[in-house]
């Protein structure tokens, strides 16, 4: 958001513009990285290699869902848990929590009184104390969360809501679905590559609101044969394409491609 064309900022882009330029490199990162960095031209000349990020499918992957719902006293009567991290909106904009408030109070107003009792939200990260009085339905805040804490959480949800509108990731879409749990998001970021729109998630327009919430619509409304359906396809489609076995082939073909040019 610089004006100043001399400032810190542009002095480390020349710099490593230079240095980019004269050394054998490979870039190895997601879709919408390697789009920003092609238009900021830093890396005309290097390897290019997408790859998504990676999760341990043996630290990450389904725990059973009523357990984790006892362990964080969510009751057993709730049809559809919602999973989220909340962090300062003020601090994070493009995180988009206010645009998640919008969807959930949407959401809910497209639901019977009847039906709202039995759907709930779970937060981890910062108090949301700041959203709760705005929200109708209950909401549960976790706080922070160790990675077996996490685990849980994403495995006691139905459904992990991930409204970031400029992100690289967040990792927690990668985290989430290798858990078997489906995602509701923007089409940015990882989500670009990982997310199969209604296989394993649901890729909303860019900032669209009702879209976002057809996405929550779309799981809360399915059979339970097929949302159980949902969370196996979606574990499937993580192991696919996020293994650590996947990241060290690409980062083996980004070596051979760079001694490749080298006539090495």
């Amino acid at each position: 958001g610089s004006d100043d064309s001399e400032d810190q900022t542009s002095i480390n882009y020349k710099y490593k513009k230079k240095v980019y330029e004269k050394i054998p490199c490979a870039l190895v990162t997601n879709s919408y990285m390697m789009n920003i960095a092609n238009r900021a031209g830093m890396f005309r000349d290097a390897v290019k290699i997408k790859n998504v990020y990676s999760i341990d499918k043996t630290v990450f992957k389904p725990f059973d869902v009523l357990r984790s719902r006892l362990f964080f006293h969510i009751p057993s009567e709730m049809k559809y848990v919602i999973f989220a991290r909340y962090c300062s909106p003020s601090d994070n904009p493009r995180k988009g929590l206010d645009i998640l408030k919008k969807a959930i109070i949407s959401f809910c107003n497209r639901i019977s009184k009847d039906e709202l009792s039995s759907i709930c939200i779970v937060f981890a990260g910062m108090n949301c104390s700041e959203i709760e009085s705005f929200l109708p339905i209950r909401v549960f805040n976790l706080r922070r969360l160790s990675i077996n804490e996490l685990i849980m959480a994403y495995s006691a949800a139905s459904v992990f809501l991930s409204p970031s509108v400029d992100d690289a990731g967040p990792s927690m879409v990668n985290q989430s679905i290798m858990c078997g749990t489906p995602v509701v998001c923007f089409d940015i970021g990882t989500a670009i590559d990982v997310i199969k729109h209604k296989e394993n998630g649901y890729k909303a327009s860019l900032g669209d609101v009702d879209d976002f919430v057809h996405g929550m619509l779309h799981f809360y409304n399915m059979s339970n044969f097929e949302y159980l359906k949902i969370r196996k396809q979606t574990r499937d489609i993580a192991v696919e394409l996020q293994s650590l076995e996947k990241y060290v082939s690409n980062i083996e073909l980004a070596y051979e491609k760079i001694l490749e040019r080298r006539g090495g």
